[in-house]
């Protein structure tokens, strides 16, 4: 007999869930392992490219079950409440609970079909500081696991520079200072798990390898990625550059990062597969946005950013410059109006390939322009059309970055903003004149059943008129 809580189920369910092992009920997933002895509690889940292993402290019966997920779908809660398991002499077995203070009570036929082998673990691991496994995560969202391309569903664990590397062919992120033992590069499957509070983020990180896996451990968890012995990787060593070669550079002071990262999605823009802003470092820096219905275009200025290198404008899609404002990059570098614009901080590079040079947008000396050391700027911003905002996850490598290249974006959900011009209105508004508008409907539809309801009793008081003039006419007859 096996007792544990529903909150561990639920945290393990959850974890399976982003790295992919969890399906749905209906799916035809791996089942999970329970081994318990009296060193404790092992939960093992496992799929081709990713293996998985909560170890919870204790003394328990010895005894080893397999559960199909419907398992976590049936236990799991947030609260510490016991589910026992217990073992049936002809391989089923019942898990018992009380949901409510109703006690529960299910069933699982025996697992039938065979299991694969649960993968070994390394002797030795390289510890590494907790940050790693936001770096993790945010690598995982640089890569495409859907393109058919290189490996660039993969991250690329590069022994001898300690660094992690991930692009999806449009975006570039490369992470630098971590252990790991081993000296060669390995790709390993860039699954989506890492950013959860589920994994301890205050905790050192353990790195390690198999012939077969990276293997991560954190906390009571254990995380085997598979080795992606066959694919290839972007060559991208020659893409990173020294910032002191760039022809231009800018620095965003803290505040004006911020009120970029506010501001930028709000920039007009009628393109929405690029999504084009202008940065313009001519003495200041500014960043432009405008559509071709606009007679002028609108500007934020960021008046405590710093720029160097000789006048000039690049035009670029708006989604990887946040990105790299939300990374905390705060340093651009430029290094040709056609060459690979890279963002960076001691120990990070983000590059990402400009847009059509010709295409940026110049100066107007009518411009709408927003200061960003105004009190109240981001406030004041009134543009004349906001375009979608989507998410990009990303990376260039030398045949894989084109400024003409299509970036897969998300939408974003914005706050509900008012615009002015072209009559476009905010979604309040929107929905009070959809209301003053089913408000209107509904008193015509009322005043249309008063009057159908007006005929239906003329036609009644007709029919009844006839009725008698017809009985009158017989009687004289």
């Amino acid at each position: 007999m096996i007792t544990i809580s529903r909150s561990i189920i639920r945290q393990f369910r959850t974890v399976l869930k982003r790295a992919g092992i969890y399906k749905t009920r209906l799916a035809l997933s791996a089942p999970l392992t329970l081994i318990a002895s009296g060193e404790g509690l092992k939960l093992h889940a496992q799929s081709h490219e990713v293996a998985i292993c909560y170890d919870l402290p204790g003394s328990f019966p010895a005894e080893q079950m397999i559960l199909p997920q419907q398992f976590l779908d049936d236990c799991e809660g947030r609260k510490d409440e016991p589910v026992t398991l217990e073992a049936q002499p002809d391989g089923r077995s019942t898990a018992q609970w009380r949901e409510g203070g109703i006690p529960q009570l299910v069933q699982y036929d025996a697992w039938e079909k065979p299991i694969s082998d649960w993968p070994t673990t390394p002797e030795s691991f390289a510890a590494n500081e907790p940050g790693l496994l936001e770096a993790l995560a945010t690598a995982s969202e640089t890569t495409d696991p859907e393109s058919s391309r290189f490996a660039l569903g993969c991250i690329q664990f590069q022994g001898d520079k300690g660094s992690l590397v991930a692009t999806d062919g449009r975006q570039l992120l490369v992470q630098r200072g971590y252990e790991f033992p081993w000296e060669v590069d390995l790709l390993a499957t860039g699954v989506r798990m890492f950013s959860g509070p589920e994994l301890p983020h205050d905790e050192s990180v353990g790195v390690g390898r198999t012939d077969q896996h990276v293997v991560l451990t954190v906390g009571r968890w254990t995380i085997w990625l598979a080795i992606e012995a066959e694919r290839r990787f972007p060559e991208i060593d020659d893409l990173v550059r020294a910032p002191e070669t760039a022809t231009n550079r800018c620095r965003f002071s803290p505040a004006d990062a911020k009120f970029l990262a506010r501001s930028l999605g709000h920039l007009p823009s009628e393109d929405e597969t690029h999504y084009p802003v202008t940065v313009d470092l001519n003495g200041h820096v500014a960043v432009r946005g405008k559509t071709r219905e606009q007679d002028r275009p609108t500007e934020i200025v960021l008046s405590a950013s710093t720029q160097e290198g000789e006048p000039r404008r690049f035009n670029m899609n708006r989604e990887y410059l946040a990105r790299a404002v939300r990374l905390g990059l705060h340093e651009l570098c430029f290094f040709g109006s056609e060459q690979i614009i890279q963002a960076h901080d001691e120990r990070r590079s983000y590059l990402w390939m400009p847009l059509r040079a010709e295409d940026a947008i110049p100066p107007s000396p009518d411009a709408i322009r927003i200061e960003s050391q105004s009190a109240d700027a981001a406030a004041a911003i009134t543009l004349p059309k906001k375009p979608r905002k989507p998410t990009v996850t990303s990376n260039p490598s030398p045949a894989a970055v084109e400024p003409t290249s299509k970036p897969r974006l998300k939408k974003h959900t914005e706050p509900d903003r008012e615009v002015d011009g072209g009559g476009n209105c905010s979604p309040i508004e929107q929905a009070k004149r959809l209301r003053a508008s089913l408000r209107e409907t509904l008193a015509d539809t009322n005043r249309l059943i008063a009057s159908l309801r007006r005929q239906q009793k003329q036609s009644k008081v007709v029919a009844s008129t006839l009725a008698s003039l017809k009985q009158l006419q017989a009687i004289s007859a």
